[in-house]
């Protein structure tokens, strides 16, 4: 509507001026009354085309600018960034359920439980994010980046996780404490620091003989074969934590570790039935390992993103966690075997199952074969065992009843034992409405085009003198010998249709003695067939179009 009044105006305007208006020109910008006729006016004139161009151009805009309003806006998301704490287990402030006899008796059946849920569990649970308890694991850190002490970070890999390649430092999760989700979108973003003990192994001797073994592996404090085949015991592997020098010394035994010589776990594994027994021996190297990994949670899960060894290694006469000591080591090694249950003694045990990663592991497999073992498989998932255990025995009623959202009870003000606490960044997110900044242009811009087409029109009304006939069917009566009636030359094109509402208009062959000559022309009844007076066309006779006569 606003840019059909400018284009008249200006059209009537351009008229009336001294020097006027081509008429191709106005015929262009007179008939653009809407966006089908510019089309028309630009494709059959076709003698201005720069200025049908830019006509189509103008007529555009409206509907672009409608789009751009209905663009304008979109619902995007907005987050909002605090900072909190996040309270986590943390192995060196921690007391075992091995520390003595008392408390493992007191502690062995939960220990046990949890051991054997995480061992239960299918293969994709072993390698989901979270344990049985919905507590997040903590990726083992390759063996590649054991020695990067430049403190770079990588991305844990959560393909690797998922398919098996890679595995966790423990099947038992990492207890975190005082996250909120009322709001469901908020997000934690924090790191943890975390230990875990990792085993190097390599497969030491093949023994075929329980004298062989016993002659390579006697020990007066601990004998790995009398160990296998105690009938108390129905196990078919056996595990010792000795000096280097392959000797067990009870005198240390309550020491911590930080205060040892450096230590080694062998591990024996009995093959074969009756009198066709096979020893596997292998000789394991522990270590500690320091993380921190970046973690992010919601309300669905924890997630572990990056990880980094601790740049600053403990010191040799510090390199085991405060809360194992040596007494502890040699029960974690003497339980393990049995932890998982009896076994049948033609049939390996579901420990050695998993450490072999022959899933499921309480499938009834037999007795283990060990020629030609993965080292590197053996010794990462065996890692996962041990430290699976290890951790199981921290406290475990914490373990099954772990909560992200519960707050550990401070005592006087300071956390519990235990307990370590970070920082986190907390972002929750909105939905706000967000402007886009193109289509707001874009907006702004037809509008100002608009708007100033609008006034110009409206300016344009004002400085116009005469009547309005451009574009009137009235107007063709206008000072027309064939359309006898009054002047009225002042009127506009409206008001001269309604003065002259009830005459019938009609092209007509006004020289039917001639050559073709057609104008409009008045039908009155009273004179239908008759000669047409008038001053120029006196005298003729007009009738009806004939399409075998050629119209000038």
């Amino acid at each position: 509507m606003v840019t059909a009044r400018f284009y008249k105006n200006i059209s009537r305007w351009r008229l009336e001026r001294p020097r006027g208006i081509k008429l191709s020109v106005l015929e262009q910008i007179s008939g653009s009354q809407s966006f089908a006729s510019a089309v028309e006016r630009f494709y059959t004139i076709r003698t201005q085309m720069l200025i049908g161009s830019l006509i189509l151009f103008i007529w555009s805009l409206s509907p672009i600018g409608g789009q751009s309003s209905s663009r304008l806006l979109t619902i995007a998301k907005k987050a909002d960034n605090t900072t909190g704490i996040v309270y986590y287990g943390y192995a060196d402030l921690k007391y075992s359920a091995f520390i003595g006899a008392s408390s493992w008796s007191n502690e062995r059946s939960i220990v046990t439980s949890i051991y054997t849920t995480v061992l239960l569990s299918d293969p994709k649970s072993k390698r989901s994010w979270s344990d049985p308890w919905q507590s997040p694991r903590i990726p083992m850190l390759p063996r590649a980046r054991r020695h990067d002490t430049d403190g770079s970070w990588r991305q844990v890999d959560s393909t690797a996780l998922a398919l098996g390649h890679d595995t966790y430092a423990s099947l038992v999760g990492l207890k975190l404490q005082g996250l909120r989700f009322e709001d469901r979108t908020t997000q934690y973003d924090f790191n943890v620091s975390y230990s875990y003990i990792e085993l190097t192994c390599s497969q030491a001797r093949i023994f075929s003989s329980v004298e062989e073994a016993d002659s390579f592996l006697s020990d007066k404090n601990f004998n790995l074969t009398a160990r296998l085949l105690d009938d108390g015991w129905d196990v078919n592997f056996a595990i010792k934590v000795s000096w280097n020098n392959g000797t067990t010394d009870q005198g240390m035994a309550t020491n911590a570790l930080n205060h040892v010589p450096p230590l080694h776990l062998s591990y024996l594994s009995m093959s074969g039935v009756s009198e066709d027994f096979r020893f596997y021996l292998f000789e394991c190297a522990p270590m500690t390992i320091d993380v921190e990994t970046s973690m992010i949670c919601t309300e669905e899960r924890c997630t572990p993103i990056q990880q980094r060894q601790v740049p600053n290694p403990r010191p040799s006469v510090r390199s085991f966690p405060a809360s194992i000591n040596y007494s502890e080591l040699m029960s974690i090694a003497r339980i393990l075997p049995t932890l998982a249950g009896k076994t049948r003694t033609d049939m390996a045990s579901p420990t050695e199952n998993y450490i072999a990663d022959d899933e499921p592991v309480y499938g009834q497999q037999p007795r283990r074969m060990w020629n030609d073992t993965d080292m590197e498989v053996f010794s990462d998932r065996f890692t996962t065992i041990f430290n699976t255990v290890w951790q199981a025995s921290l406290d475990p009623r914490t373990v099954i009843n772990a909560s992200l959202t519960d707050l550990p009870i401070f005592e006087d003000g300071v956390l519990p034992r235990g307990t370590n606490q970070t920082s986190a960044r907390i972002t929750s997110t909105r939905n706000v409405y967000s402007a886009d900044v193109i289509w707001a242009t874009v907006l702004i811009t037809i509008t100002i085009i608009l708007q100033g087409l609008a006034i110009a029109g409206f300016t344009l009304q004002f400085l116009i003198r005469g009547p309005d006939i451009l574009g009137f069917a009235s107007t063709l009566t206008r000072d027309n010998s064939f359309v006898p009636v009054a002047g009225g030359s002042t009127l506009g094109g409206a008001e001269r249709a309604r003065a002259l509402g009830d005459l019938r208009l009609r092209l007509s062959d006004i020289r039917s003695g001639e050559d073709g000559y057609i104008a409009v022309n008045s039908i009155l009844a009273e004179h239908e067939g008759e000669k047409i007076g008038s001053a120029e066309g006196g005298g003729n006779n007009w009738r009806v179009l004939d399409k075998h006569r050629v119209y000038i």
